[in-house]
């Protein structure tokens, strides 16, 4: 099930809140988790294992509608730790990545996706 939430005003673009599997990593390792939220401004990775803040890694998911996959560079932006928020609801473990270097192609494949859905 697909969502939009706006209700955050920090957030420079809107989410949409979907099960999309990602693959992502470092060179020399990558790993394949689920993203629940993204934009066309980056992607939150749902991990219990996220690389620091600052490390470049490299993107590969699927985009329904779209033959081949999208290949991005992302930057970990922020991380989130298993535990409870100010509002005490449970937070699921994970990191914020911002899109770097997005291609025309890649720009219309998201913001299509958003549109959508």
């Amino acid at each position: 099930m697909c969502s939009q939430n706006d209700d955050d005003s920090k957030r420079e673009h809107s989410r949409l809140h979907t099960t999309i599997k990602i693959e992502y990593g470092l060179i020399i390792d990558s790993f394949i988790d689920y993203s629940k939220n993204f934009s066309k401004g980056g992607i939150f990775i749902n991990t219990s294992r996220p690389y620091p803040i600052g490390s470049k890694l490299q993107l590969r998911f699927s985009v329904p509608g779209r033959k081949k996959s999208l290949q991005l560079i992302g930057e970990v932006v922020h991380i989130v730790w298993s535990g409870k928020n100010n509002d005490e609801e449970s937070t699921e473990p994970g990191m914020g990545v911002k899109f770097t270097n997005l291609s025309k192609a890649d720009k219309g494949a998201i913001n299509k996706l958003l549109n959508k859905e």
